[in-house]
């Protein structure tokens, strides 16, 4: 790809049509042929390969034939089996997010059919990094997820690590830190 602004639009117009384009063929874990990225979103078999070995959230089929976003989809796919997730986990957000999810009581997913929660404190800083303005518009959210799951709630694990539920009530999120830095 010629530079890096290029790669990052193409990489977004590839994300949408793994996510979100419920038009396009896939199966029940989120696989969609390349042929059909080719044909219904418009990238060559070339640029997609190059796009999936620079970006980890994206995996090629053994066979080479598919393609599929490892989470972030706003139409329904299995992530496979529950397991269980590490005592504590953690979510990056904003202070204005946050306002939003004590008023609502939930972390809740937005416009994707899962909530994304990391196992490292940096992880989850680089997520919320990337939709902020400035490192004050960081917070980092604890959350207990072992309690959550002795309670009965579901976790997938994702194949780049990323843990996934359905929601987040608020008494399960314990502590907050916008720097990163752990407070508890």
């Amino acid at each position: 790809m010629s530079d890096s602004s290029e790669y990052v639009r193409n990489s977004k117009r590839l994300s949408r049509i793994l996510r979100h384009r419920s038009d396009i063929p896939h199966d029940e874990h989120g696989w969609i042929s390349i042929d059909d990225v080719e044909v219904h979103g418009g990238m060559d078999r070339g640029l997609v390969m190059e796009i999936s070995r620079m970006n980890t959230r994206y995996e090629i089929s053994e066979d080479g034939e598919r393609i599929r976003a490892f989470h972030g989809h706003s139409i329904d796919i299995d992530y496979g089996d529950p397991v269980e997730p590490p005592k504590h986990l953690y979510h990056g957000t904003s202070p204005q997010a946050w306002d939003m999810i004590r008023d609502s009581g939930y972390i809740l997913p937005m416009r994707r059919t899962e909530v994304h929660l990391s196992a490292s404190i940096g992880y989850a800083k680089d997520v919320a990094g990337r939709r902020s303005r400035s490192e004050d518009d960081i917070m980092i959210l604890r959350v207990d997820s072992g309690r959550m799951h002795s309670d009965g709630y579901v976790f997938h694990l994702s194949g780049d690590g990323v843990y996934l539920t359905e929601k987040v009530p608020v008494e399960y999120v314990e502590h907050m830190t916008g720097d990163g830095e752990t407070e508890w």
